[in-house]
């Protein structure tokens, strides 16, 4: 059998998830867990225009490609040039780059970047973006450069490995028209269920196999009866991040509404 590179090509039986877990990593992608749980709290419809802070591994990146569809697209920006040119790789390497046009890819800080691909909106408008995702240490950096470019009543996620970083996050909102609306912890307990024989030997036949030939009754003891078995699997499914979502108000919120 072929040796299969790293970075996995077109196959059939890989779906993106797969995909995204297997390919070469330059950093610690976003699980499929995670991912699918963020582009719900962003809530997007296709032909949603939506921004990423933190490229990565493009795995998050092609989840919110799929999931803003062929009229959409997705800026994502990432500081490292060396992780910027392996996303774009990992990106072409899935379906023939079948994502590659609802993307964009940039290098440097968000909060420089942003200005220069976007508009700065005026005061009747409220935003460019139906969406944000962030997935960098301290967030709250960029936000107040970020919040204007998000529209009123949508939303920014924060993708923060530790509780603390969440409880800095949060305080650090209190001046901007932000409200945290909910923090999640995802976790999935994946469950291993299949047949398994019964070994009962020593366990004597039921009455009505009594009355059956003797050769019925000898088959039936060679051949064990099947039971069902179920018990969670032993692979890790658990902690990855926290999951902060915010969503940009019309006006500042007051300070009750973020305790």
């Amino acid at each position: 059998m072929a040796h299969l590179p790293r970075c996995l090509p077109l196959i059939r039986c890989h779906t993106m998830c797969r995909y995204v877990l297997n390919a070469r990593r330059s950093r610690t992608p976003i699980y499929p867990k995670d991912a699918s749980t963020i582009f719900t709290l962003l809530d997007v419809l296709p032909g949603a225009r939506l921004l990423e802070a933190g490229t990565g591994n493009a795995g998050l990146t092609m989840f919110l490609a799929r999931a803003v569809g062929e009229t959409g697209r997705v800026d994502t920006v990432e500081r490292s040039e060396s992780t910027h040119k392996h996303a774009k790789n990992i990106v072409r390497g899935f379906a023939r780059g079948f994502f590659l046009p609802q993307i964009r890819f940039y290098v440097g800080s968000v909060g420089d970047v942003v200005p220069e691909i976007g508009r700065l909106p005026g005061e009747s408008e409220s935003g460019i973006y139906d969406g944000m995702v962030l997935d960098m240490p301290s967030p709250w950096s960029e936000l107040p450069s970020l919040v204007p470019y998000l529209k009123t009543d949508r939303y920014c996620v924060c993708y923060l490995p530790n509780m603390s970083q969440v409880m800095d996050l949060v305080g650090a909102c209190r001046p901007w028209p932000l409200l945290v609306e909910r923090v999640l912890e995802v976790e999935w307990r994946e469950w291993d269920v299949r047949t398994t024989l019964v070994r009962c030997g020593d366990a004597s036949p039921p009455p009505e196999a009594a009355e059956d030939d003797a050769g019925d009754l000898q088959r039936q003891q060679q051949q064990p009866p099947v039971a069902w078995v179920c018990h969670p699997s032993h692979r890790p499914k658990g902690h990855t991040a926290f999951l902060v979502c915010l969503r940009r108000c019309r006006q500042q919120p007051q300070p009750d509404s973020l305790t």
